[in-house]
């Protein structure tokens, strides 16, 4: 939609501000486009991206502009519009009470990195610390309440792939600004917790496996044997069918040495998998330079694992091997590496899930997928 020149001319202006003011929330700003329709009364997000009625925007101050920017892209790094959906589902009421609760406990964050707020903004000092869930809890359930969520379906890997975008983003923010950008401290905080994530690789191993080789909704890690949560394992149900082989490959050059308790910990969690899936067969592989050992376990046999090599590292033979193997043939292919070796050399006719240890890495293999634990 084209805005009129002095409505343009003033949007522009507010969003140069809000970079020579603050560089995070500037970093933020540029990573949204900024969408103008009339089909929403005043501003909201879709959660990636800012919308604004223009009619609206004409009443505002330059200073009042760049605080609801600054608002809206709260709204995004608090992950608002997921956390409202998981809350209140498809409600439109519930969802517009949520909006009005995560109104209040953002806006304070917008003041306190500098900026303003138009006149009649959600502030409220008995909300202050409160999270917009608990704020949700204490406002009345009878009043009518305006959503200005812009709500699109989601799979639950659009979910997460865009909460990964968005604390990528926020890093990267964190680190243009170097010091110089005013970060609320909630948002300090959300940083910090963001830095300390660890990956959970027992779920990207689950959700690999279920990728990859099972094609129907017959066994599904979306509904969890809840026999075995109690055992904080996060296993699929099945329901009678049979899964195919897989296989399993140690990078076994002298560095694998320097971490046997991740390979214990990595090799129990394997086997609790297997222990429940039962796949038709288990390709267990040694590798250094070449493939040391290999030994095949039928359904329902314990996964024994004697680690065998000390070389240096070449993966170029195992998957050679592993794509001539005819009996049991295994459907994907999870390697345990450093990925200290030409990585890219390999090629493979079915999907891999290459498990690295030890120090955080930034490799890119060109076929396959990385998790990475910390050693």
């Amino acid at each position: 939609m084209k805005l009129d020149p002095n409505t343009q001319r003033k949007y522009d202006r507010a969003k140069t501000q809000v970079l020579f003011r603050n560089q995070f929330f500037g970093s933020l700003m540029l990573q949204c486009r900024h969408i103008f329709t009339e089909d929403i009364p005043t501003m909201a997000t879709d959660g990636r991206d800012i919308l604004f009625n223009p009619n609206w925007i004409k009443d505002l101050e330059v200073e009042e502009l760049m605080g609801v920017i600054v608002h809206e892209i709260c709204h995004k790094v608090f992950l608002h519009i997921i956390r409202a959906k998981s809350l209140c589902g498809k409600d439109r009421a519930k969802l517009g009470r949520f909006n009005r609760a995560a109104d209040y406990a953002l806006n304070p964050s917008v003041k306190e990195a500098g900026f303003a707020l138009p006149e009649g903004a959600l502030l409220d000092d008995q909300y202050e610390g409160l999270l917009a869930e608990e704020i949700y809890l204490l406002l009345p359930e009878d009043e009518e309440y305006e959503d200005h969520f812009v709500f699109s379906d989601m799979s639950n890997e659009q979910i997460k792939d865009l909460t990964r975008q968005i604390k990528i983003e926020m890093a990267a923010a964190e680190a243009t600004a170097g010091g110089t950008g005013n970060i609320p401290g909630s948002i300090k905080k959300l940083l910090e917790d963001n830095a300390k994530t660890k990956v959970d690789w027992k779920a990207v191993l689950a959700d690999f496996i279920e990728d990859s080789i099972m094609g129907d909704d017959d066994i599904t890690f979306k509904r969890p044997n809840r026999r075995m949560l109690v055992h904080d394992l996060y296993l699929p149900s099945t329901e009678g069918v049979q899964v195919p082989p897989i296989c399993i490959s140690f990078d076994t050059s002298g560095s694998i040495y320097a971490y046997p308790e991740v390979v214990q910990q990595f090799t129990t969690e394997i086997q609790s998998i297997v222990d429940h899936m039962a796949p038709e067969a288990v390709h267990l592989i040694c590798n250094d330079t070449r493939v040391q050992s290999h030994e095949v376990y039928e359904q329902g046999e314990e996964l024994m694992v004697e680690l065998t090599g000390g070389g240096c590292t070449c993966f170029i033979e195992c998957f050679k091997h592993v794509k001539d193997l005819t009996e049991h043939e295994p459907k994907v292919h999870i390697v345990f590496t450093d990925l200290e070796f030409d990585y890219n050399a390999v090629e493979s006719e079915v999907p891999v899930l290459w498990v690295t240890y030890g120090k955080p890495h930034t490799y890119e293999p060109a076929i396959g997928t990385v998790v990475h634990i910390e050693g």
